[in-house]
């Protein structure tokens, strides 16, 4: 009886080791590392990096980032309030520029309405459009106008050297050089509006006259190229007889002259009206002669035949 107790027992112990075995070689299985894919490589899994790449500032305001809820555009992207939120039907002043220049010069506010946009849950109540407001423009050279909004009307002048520009923008970019102020640049005049816009000193008016003495006949006078089109004239021949032919077209600066059907003699005076904008044929009204027998013709042969 004792030895047969002591087989069993040592039977059991037996089993329990081997379990015991079994267990700890999975548990080491489970505890080894992976090996690597075939394809794999360090450049599928990066390390963490104690330093990133960071990106590179535009040096402008990101939209919306400086523009409160006042009725302005404060950061100059053309939008009022934009992102701001209102009630349907209310209603606010506006002014497309900044509050320095509202009501200075010609600046003008205008009104907001608050209307909703969108549908289903993409609904919102937004500003509308600014209607009525008159925004800052190129100022024009001596107009008594304060075109730009900064308190005077700018002379003429060839401008000044370049401004400070704005601050650095949320990007991180440095900030710029803007225009300079010292007078308006010169741009092509306009006549007989009171303004210098090419900064000459006098406003030129829409007509000139030019004088016309010319010794001979069958002669030509000419406008000249900054009034080039001839509307009216007041001249004198001398000799010839009963007939003076005035030759032109309007578009033409060019005006033939000639005194009856001679042309080996003779002499021409007067004035010439020359203009920067095309008028009527020259005419009776508005270009006298001193002959019985005017004539008004487009060209050279609608004058009498020379008998020379």
């Amino acid at each position: 009886m004792p030895i047969r107790s002591r087989s069993l027992s040592t039977s059991h112990d037996i089993l329990r080791l081997t379990a015991l075995a079994l267990s700890t070689i999975v548990a080491a299985t489970a505890c080894e590392p992976s090996q690597p894919e075939p394809n794999d490589s360090p450049d599928d899994d990066p390390s963490p990096s104690a330093e990133g790449t960071g990106g590179s500032g535009t040096g402008f305001e990101a939209p919306g980032a400086s523009e409160p809820c006042n009725g302005l555009d404060d950061d100059h992207d053309g939008g009022i309030d934009e992102g701001c939120s209102c009630a349907e039907g209310a209603t606010q002043a506006c002014f497309p520029g900044s509050a320095t220049q509202l009501n200075v010069g010609v600046c003008l506010a205008g009104t907001q309405t608050c209307v909703v946009e969108g549908g289903g849950e993409l609904t919102a109540a937004v500003w509308s459009e600014c209607a009525g407001a008159v925004g800052p423009s190129a100022e024009t050279c001596g107009d008594g106008v304060d075109s730009d909004c900064d308190g005077s009307d700018a002379p003429c002048g060839e401008g000044g050297g370049s401004g400070t520009g704005g601050a650095s923008g949320t990007g991180g970019g440095t900030s710029g050089s803007g225009g300079g102020g010292g007078g308006c640049v010169p741009t092509a005049e306009i006549c007989d509006n009171g303004v210098d816009e090419d900064c000459d000193g006098v406003d030129e008016g829409c007509i000139v006259d030019v004088s016309i003495f010319l010794v001979g006949d069958c002669i030509t006078a000419s406008c000249p190229s900054t009034h080039p089109y001839p509307v009216g004239c007041d001249v004198f021949f001398s000799p010839g007889d009963d007939r003076g032919c005035v030759a032109s077209t309007p578009s033409n600066s060019v005006v033939y002259f000639q005194a009856g059907d001679q042309c080996s003699a003779g002499l021409v005076t007067g004035t010439l009206s020359c203009s920067t904008q095309m008028g009527s044929p020259l005419s009776s009204s508005s270009c006298p002669i001193n002959k019985p027998i005017p004539i008004y013709a487009t060209a050279p042969s609608g004058c009498p035949e020379i008998q020379d």
